[in-house]
């Protein structure tokens, strides 16, 4: 992972790792049983805590700054369906306001 751009622009600046299938603070209220099902490629076999899951390269995606926080972009504050469509858009489609370039 430490040479991979991030999933939604392919950059290598800035980048960070998001918790993709399961987050800490949920980690209590996880049925392992269902992620077992759920995720049957996991190397279920080393699984022993949480932690064997939530925090392995399975369940890690690379992202930059901007696709993982940002307001208008972050996977941690748009709908799904909605992060993905960056990976999707048209050239010069405009996702967001702050696209927009503006002459000076």
């Amino acid at each position: 992972m430490l040479d991979t751009p991030c999933k939604a622009c392919g950059s290598k600046e800035k980048r960070e790792v998001h918790h993709f299938h399961a987050e800490w603070a949920d980690a209590n209220g996880i049925d392992w049983e269902k992620m077992k099902l759920l995720h049957p490629s996991f190397h279920w076999e080393t699984f022993q805590t949480a932690e064997d899951f939530i925090d392995s390269p399975y369940n890690m995606m690379v992202l930059c700054e901007k696709h993982h926080r940002a307001p208008n972009h972050g996977i941690h504050h748009l709908p799904y369906p909605d992060w993905v469509m960056q990976m999707n858009k048209l050239e010069g489609f405009v996702f967001s306001p702050d696209e927009v370039k503006r002459d000076v």
